[in-house]
């Protein structure tokens, strides 16, 4: 399958997109250093044309948004900001929900990465000093926290599709798989040279996929932790990668302005999609019907359609 540049908002936010995540078909979030999480609409005219609109922009992320996770069943976004808090907000109203604030909570350092598992009950975020902080969605409180050997930072995190599993990449090029429910470690393993930047599973939960500043996208088997696939073609740092509803191919984003898809079963790169950004790319995300759309250091936001 391959991929066609449909609609763009050039100017999206005020600074660097850092993070991309759909809510459903027709709605988008993005997550910015500007300080602000912003809601997008994308509809279709009679003619097929793909068009952007701005529903609504959340503010008072402090110090910048990093991270961003979509709740699986209901209106919610969580957000992860510099300042260590953690917001849940409405997609719907625009309010905010809970404010956890996540570096008072046990001193654990600065929040990075966060992810909502697939039941909608917990959030997980990692910090700069390798912590795996669970949070519970409805109250707010800290039910668990896991601490790295090495104490690297954990810079991506993903829940597998089930929940039974969390993966985590360090800044060392470590991938540690944990058992979601009592955290004890699965699986550790030496994925990349360098800083992982991204981590997400296939949709069926048996491949994970992990990008790294050593310009390498890597492709293991969950069961066991094989590598599959190491697969060179970005000519600089692979920040972001996605995975779309079924089958055998991704998509990765990186800091040499290009958006990548892989057929895993070739073990190659099968389309680039280059001119589109005009800085790095961070963050590439699939709807559930298999639209993508890949947020940049240059503030905007590309939406691609599948043909």
């Amino acid at each position: 399958m391959s991929y066609t540049p449909v609609t763009a908002q050039s100017g999206a936010h005020g600074g660097s997109i850092w993070k991309t995540a759909w809510i459903d078909d027709k709605t988008l979030v993005t997550a910015s250093v500007d300080e602000t999480v912003k809601l997008w609409n994308l509809k279709r005219s009679d003619d097929k044309a793909f068009s952007l609109s701005l529903a609504s922009s959340l503010p008072n992320n402090h110090l910048g948004a990093v991270g961003l996770s979509v709740h699986p069943q209901s209106s919610l976004v969580a957000v992860s900001n510099l300042d260590s808090s953690i917001k849940i907000w409405s997609s719907k109203d625009g309010s905010l929900v809970r404010e956890i604030d996540s570096f008072g909570s046990d001193n654990s350092g600065d929040t990075w990465d966060i992810d909502i598992d697939p039941k909608g009950e917990t959030i997980v975020s990692s910090t700069c000093n390798g912590k795996l902080n669970f949070w519970s969605i409805s109250s707010g409180s800290l039910s668990l926290s896991l601490q790295s050997n090495t104490k690297s930072p954990f810079l991506s995190i993903s829940f597998s599709p089930d929940g039974q599993k969390i993966a985590a990449g360090d800044g060392l090029g470590h991938i540690t798989v944990y058992d979601a429910t009592t955290g004890s470690e699965i699986d550790k393993i030496t994925a990349h040279n360098l800083s992982i930047r991204d981590l997400c599973f296939s949709a069926d939960g048996s491949l994970l996929y992990s990008a790294s500043k050593d310009n390498y996208v890597n492709v293991f088997e969950v069961q066991g932790c094989a590598m599959v696939a190491s697969l060179s073609g970005h000519q600089s740092w692979v920040l972001g990668v996605a995975a779309p509803s079924s089958g055998r191919q991704f998509a990765s984003s990186s800091s040499d302005r290009t958006v990548k898809i892989w057929d895993v079963g070739q073990r190659a790169c099968i389309q680039t999609l280059k001119d589109v950004h005009s800085d790095k790319v961070w963050s590439v995300a699939f709807s559930p019907s298999d639209l993508l759309a890949s947020a940049s250091d240059d503030s905007s936001l590309q939406i691609y359609a599948p043909q």
